[in-house]
């Protein structure tokens, strides 16, 4: 017969599962030994293989895995394996695998892999007796490298190498030592990301073979998936709380919050960083290609994206070339001031607009008893002029400095002479109804 006119061994109609369901995997296993060994001893490609089986075994062969062999060559062992483990992004999904595999493995005796990326086995579970087989025909052990590099066509290597899940029956695998084995995988893939983290396979011994271990083992991996969508719904509201905790309602610097992977959870003001995915040194730092710094929070869980040099602290810099934030004030033609800074505006009250005029025309800054003898004729405690300067730094932030009051920003006001004068809106009186003497002396020379 031409190998245009052959039937596909077990007349299969899905290319990614081994058997129809009317096959018969004993005549379907002699079949496909026969068509092993024609083909990989030299002979043309032949049509009964199914082509998903037909390229995992150009891709096996180009890479110089050997058809016979002992099996899966070692890769990890003791400590370096139980860190592997440790460490893996499948290990918090390991419960929900084995919830959704337990009837597999106690009643149709199947084994429970899982591995990693890379195709090296981290989990091999299921009755002793088919993992002591299974050791010892292919060296489906803990630390083995089942990737199609390692072996050749596997449920494993090859749902990793095709990035789908796939049933390989028989002699379907590219190594001898696997011919007595059929096996189901699927890849498994991080939910935010999209790579894949590893696979999830069952396998069995030709005798126990059941059609049902490829939807079975789909069914693993989107479970695996959902527990780690889940995971990692919490770590990034994790994130976002403690960013709103410590945002208040300060005028603040810009900011953001981002995952340890470089999204941007949120960001004040909204899309201040675009919609692009950081690249964060290790451990965090200035970035200043970017005129930004990033520290890392809940032990390098997520990263907060300042400006350079806005840390409480330090001074504040990326706009003026002093290293001050710009502070925008229109005062004139108005009874409360009206501030911008950091892209933010905000509007004073009269009591803490007089407060702001005052620190703007004393760049050196003033004492708390200079600021109550220009505000009030009466004698007040230093406590109430503590009171009205905090509430003024609520809404201005860390640009307020203290011992002596100041304004530790670059100030730009339509009431100042240049190069500090903003241009005004309307030419108007300087704080409209405000007594304090100096507020009243300067509003008289700038109308004149």
């Amino acid at each position: 017969m031409t190998r245009h006119a052959e039937t596909p061994v077990g007349d299969r109609r899905d290319p990614w599962v081994a058997l129809d369901s009317s096959a018969d995997p004993k005549r379907s296993a002699i079949a496909l030994r026969d068509l092993h060994e024609r083909v990989v001893s030299g002979g043309p490609p032949s049509r009964a293989l199914r082509p998903t089986i037909a390229a995992s075994w150009r891709r096996s062969a180009e890479r110089g895995v050997s058809p016979s062999g002992t099996g899966a060559p070692h890769r990890l062992g003791g400590a370096a394996l139980e860190e592997r483990r440790r460490t893996h992004p499948l290990a918090a999904a390991l419960p929900a695998i084995r919830g959704v595999l337990h009837a597999a493995m106690t009643e149709a005796h199947h084994i429970m892999v899982v591995s990693d990326e890379h195709g090296v086995l981290l989990w091999v579970e299921g009755p002793a007796r088919e993992i002591s087989r299974a050791a010892d025909d292919m060296n489906f052990v803990p630390g083995s490298d089942w990737s199609e590099s390692g072996v050749g066509t596997n449920s494993i290597g090859t749902a990793l190498a095709a990035d789908h899940a796939i049933q390989v029956f028989s002699a379907e695998h590219f190594n001898t030592a696997c011919h007595r084995w059929t096996c189901s995988g699927a890849p498994v893939h991080d939910p935010v990301t999209g790579q894949i983290l590893g696979a999830i396979d069952i396998t069995s011994n030709l005798s126990m073979y059941h059609p049902n271990g490829h939807p079975l083992v789909l069914a693993a991996a989107r479970v695996a998936e959902g527990v780690l969508a889940e995971q990692a719904r919490r770590r990034d509201q994790e994130l976002v709380d403690l960013y709103l905790g410590q945002l208040g309602s300060k005028m603040r610097p810009p900011s953001a919050i981002a995952t340890a992977d470089g999204r941007v959870l949120a960001s004040f003001p909204t899309g201040w960083l675009g919609s692009r995915t950081w690249a964060f040194p290790p451990g965090g730092g200035e970035m200043p290609r970017h005129g930004v710094e990033a520290a890392p929070v809940l032990d390098g869980r997520g990263f907060v994206i300042r400006p350079l040099g806005a840390r409480r602290g330090r001074r504040p810099g990326g706009i003026e070339s002093s290293g001050l934030p710009t502070l925008d004030i229109r005062a004139r033609g108005r009874r409360g001031a009206r501030c911008r800074l950091w892209g933010r505006e905000v509007e004073l009250s009269p009591r803490h607009s007089e407060i702001l005029v005052l620190l703007a025309l004393h760049p050196e800054g003033l004492t708390g008893q200079e600021i109550a003898a220009a505000l009030y004729t009466e004698a007040v405690t230093p406590v109430t002029i503590r009171a009205e300067v905090s509430r003024l730094r609520a809404l201005l932030g860390d640009v307020i400095g203290s011992r002596p009051y100041r304004l530790e920003a670059q100030v730009r006001a339509d009431f100042l002479p240049a190069p500090a004068a903003l241009e005004s809106d309307a030419d108007g009186l300087l704080l409209v109804g405000s007594a304090v003497p100096e507020i009243v002396d300067l509003r008289a020379r700038l109308s004149s």
